[in-house]
């Protein structure tokens, strides 16, 4: 059961060109799978390897009332579709391999 959702997850992502297979790479990251409060499984990357090398960001994003504060007075505004649960940035070509993941049906990349 479990195995069939993992796989059926990463055929929908495949499909949508989100990920494709990769056959080298040094950063391979392995598949977490975790269960959400209405009994879905969330499948997840586990990235803290990749994150022990990665230089950290000091320049954060604000917090979620700071960014309503400032669109108080503007007529126009948008946001990013959140829903779909895809991550919509594009990775550069080079920086690719480091989101590498394993899983049985074979290693992938964003």
């Amino acid at each position: 059961m479990l195995r069939e959702a993992v796989k059926e997850e990463l055929q929908k992502i495949l499909d949508a060109k989100f990920i494709y297979p990769i056959f080298d790479s040094q950063w391979v990251s392995p598949l977490v799978i975790v269960p959400k409060k209405d009994g879905i499984w969330h499948i997840c990357i586990d990235y803290k390897e990749l994150n022990k090398s990665t230089l950290k960001d000091y320049f954060p994003l604000p917090f979620i009332d700071q960014v309503l504060d400032t669109l108080v007075s503007k007529k126009y505004f948008s946001f990013l579709d959140g829903f779909s649960g895809y991550n919509q940035t594009q990775i550069t070509l080079e920086d690719q391999d480091k989101t590498t993941f394993t899983c049985p049906w074979g290693t992938f990349t964003y």
